[in-house]
């Protein structure tokens, strides 16, 4: 997945009737060093309604921009300063 298809990816999945992943639970980070997409980035992501859990994993390179996603998940916004 790109960073200019992460909203669009979220987006679909928290308003979409079939899944209603709403809640953000966690953000995290590692990194690869020796890897081209150096960082790697996990969004976990809740659906109450269906009682599952799915992560969305984006990989990125060093100086790649990666847009908020606090429009869609309100709560992301510490997560996304403290990664």
């Amino acid at each position: 997945m790109t960073c200019g298809s992460l909203l669009g990816v979220l987006a679909f999945l928290g308003y979409s009737t079939i899944s209603q992943f709403k809640l953000l639970q966690d953000l995290a980070v590692y990194d690869r060093p020796s890897q081209l997409h150096r960082f790697v980035l996990v969004y976990n992501v809740l659906s109450v309604k269906y009682g599952t859990r799915l992560s969305v994993v984006l990989r990125v390179r060093d100086f790649d921009s990666v847009p908020s996603v606090s429009r869609i998940h309100p709560g992301a916004a510490w997560l996304e300063r403290e990664v």
